[in-house]
């Protein structure tokens, strides 16, 4: 887990996410062309996995909320194959419970800001 890293929205898989302001969820990142492996390459691990779904407030996108399963990969005749357990993947329940939680975590910022706005927080 790689809490506060921050991936480049100009490019990758994140950024079509950001760019068409839909929600995703892929297995098998590594083989996909646009993958970027900015985070790969931090971590030294591959990622198989990833769920990516638009972050929002104040009416409009600000960015992504993503999530990933990473694995160890290594390299045979030119192919990348796995070095070991291969992670279970995603699937559409899980990507429906992080966009969920991206619509909660909108409103309580959008609330939180309103209350600054119009004086509710009794300062």
């Amino acid at each position: 887990m790689s809490v506060g890293f921050k991936q480049p929205l100009g490019s990758g898989i994140v950024s079509t996410s950001l760019a068409s302001e839909q929600g995703f969820a892929e297995n098998e990142v590594y083989k996909h062309e646009l993958h970027s492996r900015l985070l790969d390459d931090k971590l030294s691990l591959t990622t198989y996995a990833m769920i990516v779904v638009p972050f929002y407030f104040l009416n409009a996108c600000r960015g992504v909320i993503s999530c990933v399963q990473l694995f160890n990969v290594r390299r045979e005749a030119d192919e990348t194959v796995p070095a070991g357990p291969i992670p279970p993947g995603f699937d559409i329940e899980q990507l429906n419970l992080i966009k969920r939680a991206s619509l909660i975590i909108s409103d309580l910022i959008d609330y939180r800001l309103l209350r600054v706005t119009v004086g509710w927080d009794g300062h």
